[in-house]
């Protein structure tokens, strides 16, 4: 009697360590994904940044040979760089919003993870319970 008692408290350690690394393993992988979240923001900030610098000096280009040229920004001139703060600014909000996007798809499977890591402890318990249960039973 004493023999499958112990066999059932092996499995059901070898049961509860299993399922703790594997939790493990998927408490990792949701990390990684919520890491791969803020990426994505940090890179929609970066990326918009610069956009910003480079219409900054686009446009004092245009303006300073604009001037040079004897042309004030007025009319025509004056609706170009407009236009090019507009094409920019669209740009930038493009760019963060598929950023965005990305990183709320990260959030979900960093959520998939989560979700995961307590279904396997709950299983492994579970599983964990059942040989001894059925091994009381017997005995």
């Amino acid at each position: 009697m004493c023999n499958p008692i112990i066999g059932a408290v092996i499995s059901a350690a070898g049961s509860i360590a299993s399922a703790a690394a594997q939790a493990g393993v998927a408490k990792a992988q949701a990390k990684i994904a919520r890491n791969n979240a803020i990426a994505e923001r940090d890179r929609a900030a970066t990326d918009a940044a610069r956009e910003r610098e480079q219409q900054r000096r686009r446009i004092s280009t245009r303006r300073a040979r604009t001037l040079a040229g004897g042309i004030d920004l007025e009319g025509s001139p004056l609706e170009v760089v407009l236009g090019e703060i507009g094409d920019s600014e669209l740009r930038i909000a493009d760019n963060t919003y598929a950023r965005e996007v990305r990183a709320r798809n990260h959030e979900a499977e960093a959520n998939i993870y989560k979700s995961r890591a307590r279904s396997t402890i709950l299983g492994g318990t579970l599983g964990a319970i059942s040989p001894l249960v059925d091994e009381l039973r017997r005995g």
